[in-house]
C-alpha cells in the first residue's frame, strides 16, 4: 500500500509540542536572569571591594588575663590576628606593642606577648583594638620622630599630610593604601629613620580632612594626581629627588605617576610595599575562585565600571611595565589574595631586565611582610636606597 502524503502545508518534520517549546523559552529567561541576577551581585562584590571604608573607633577586643609576659583577650582583632607583630591601644590613649597572637591554650581566645610592655598600662577587662602598622598615630607618639602637619594643594582642595625632616635633598613621598591613612607608612618610617631622608605621608582623596571623592577608590586611575601634587610639595621645598613610595593602591598610585606624570622623571626610585599592580587578575582570580564563568566575571566587570567609575584598562600596570625606566623594590607576602605574588612576578618579567626586585616573605598576608618578618624587610630597604637613591 503506498504511504500517504502528509498533510497539505506541512513539510513532514516532526514539529516540537507547543509545551515544550514555551518550555525551552521559560528556561532560556530562567537562565538568562540567573546570569543578570549574578553579575549584578558580583559587579556589586566589587564595588563593594572598592568602597574606601573609614575609621573605626571601636575597641573590639578585650583583655581577660595578663599573665607574665603576656596579655589574653577575646573580640575580634580585624585581619591582622595570625600576622605577626602588632600593637594594641586603649581608649585612654595606652599603646603597647605585641608580639604574634596565638591561641590561648584552652581555647578560650587568643594572647600576645608584650613587647616592651609599661607596668600596669592595661588590666583586665581593659578594652583594646589592634594596630598592625605598629607605631602609632603619629610620627612621635612611639617612634619619637619630630614632625609637622602640613598641608598639599591638590586638584581638589587641601590635603593633609606628614612632614618628618632631614637632611637630605633626596625626600620619601609615601601613599598609603585603600582607607588606611598615612600611619601605614610608619613602618616604613622606622627603617629609613637613620637615613637621613625628609619623608612626607600624604593623605589623598576620601580619606578623613582630605577633599572628597565619590567614595569609591578607583585603584590609582585618578588618585595619583594627589600624589603628583605631593612630589610637586617636595620639589617647591627643597627636594631635588624623589623617591615614591606606596602600600597597595598607594603602590597603585606610585606606578600610575610614572606612566602618566611629567613629574616621573624626577623619580630616582619606588619602595613598593604589596602593589595592587593589576586589580583586575585580582578580580578575576577571587572570582574564579567563587566558581563565578569566565563570561559572568567580564559582565560583572563592565558592570561595575559603570556603576563605580572603575576604568580597568588603566589599572593594569603590567601592561606598562615595559615602559619602566627607574629601579623599584616590591616587598610583598606569598600567601597574599589581594595583590598576588603571581601577578607582581608578571610585573616584574615584563620590565626592562634588573629594573625591579621582588622581596617575599613567606606567610605573610596582605600588606604584612614587615610584620612576619622586619628583619628581611628593613635591610632590604636601606640596601636599595643606598645603592639606587642615596641619601645626599
Amino acid at each position: 500500500m503506498a504511504a500517504s502524503a502528509p498533510p497539505a502545508g506541512t513539510t513532514g518534520r516532526r514539529r516540537w509540542p507547543r509545551i515544550l517549546t514555551g518550555a525551552l523559552v521559560a528556561l532560556t529567561l530562567v537562565l538568562l536572569l540567573v546570569v543578570a541576577a549574578a553579575t549584578w551581585y558580583l559587579s556589586g562584590l566589587i564595588g563593594a571591594g572598592s568602597a574606601v571604608p573609614q575609621p573605626d573607633a571601636g575597641y573590639p577586643m578585650t583583655v581577660t588575663a595578663i599573665d607574665g609576659d603576656w596579655v589574653s583577650y577575646t573580640g575580634v582583632a580585624s585581619g591582622w590576628d595570625d600576622e605577626g607583630l602588632a600593637a594594641v591601644e586603649a581608649p585612654d590613649g595606652t599603646y603597647v606593642q605585641l608580639g604574634r597572637p596565638e591561641d590561648v591554650a584552652d581555647g578560650s581566645g587568643r594572647r600576645m606577648a608584650f613587647n616592651g610592655f609599661p607596668d600596669g598600662a592595661l588590666a583586665v577587662g581593659t578594652p583594646l583594638r589592634l594596630d598592625g602598622w605598629f607605631f602609632g598615630r603619629d610620627p612621635g607618639a612611639v617612634l619619637g620622630l619630630d614632625f609637622e602637619e602640613v598641608t598639599v594643594p591638590t586638584e581638589l582642595g587641601p590635603a593633609p599630610a606628614w612632614l618628618i625632616p632631614g637632611t637630605s635633598s633626596t625626600w620619601v613621598v609615601y601613599a598609603h593604601g585603600r582607607g588606611d591613612g598615612p600611619a601605614q607608612g610608619l613602618r616604613l618610617a622606622h627603617a629609613v629613620r637613620d637615613l637621613g631622608y625628609p619623608m612626607l605621608l600624604i593623605t589623598y582623596r576620601n580619606d578623613p580632612g582630605a577633599p572628597a571623592g565619590n567614595g569609591y577608590a578607583h585603584w590609582g586611575a585618578d588618585e595619583w594626581r594627589d600624589l603628583e601634587a605631593a612630589v610637586q610639595y617636595a620639589l617647591d621645598n627643597g627636594a631635588q629627588r624623589i623617591v615614591l613610595a606606596g602600600t597597595s593602591m598607594g603602590g597603585a598610585m606610585a606606578l600610575a605617576l610614572l606612566e602618566q606624570s611629567p613629574l616621573a622623571d624626577e623619580v630616582a626610585a619606588v619602595v613598593l610595599d604589596a602593589p595592587a599592580v593589576d586589580f583586575a587578575a585580582t578580580v578575576d582570580a577571587q572570582a574564579a575562585d567563587m566558581g563565578v564563568p569566565a563570561p559572568v566575571i567580564a559582565l560583572a566587570k563592565s558592570l561595575a565600571g559603570w556603576r563605580f567609575g572603575i576604568d580597568w584598562s588603566a589599572v593594569d600596570h603590567v601592561d606598562h611595565a615595559a615602559e619602566l625606566t627607574v629601579p623599584v623594590l616590591v616587598l610583598t607576602g606569598e600567601d597574599d589574595t589581594s595583590a598576588r605574588l603571581v601577578d607582581i612576578r608578571a610585573y616584574a618579567a615584563a620590565a626592562p631586565d634588573g629594573l625591579v626586585d621582588v622581596v617575599a616573605v613567606p606567610q605573610a598576608g596582605h600588606t604584612t611582610a614587615w610584620n612576619l618578618a622586619p628583619e628581611v624587610y628593613e635591610p632590604a630597604v636601606v640596601a636599595f636606597l643606598e645603592e639606587e637613591a642615596p641619601a645626599s
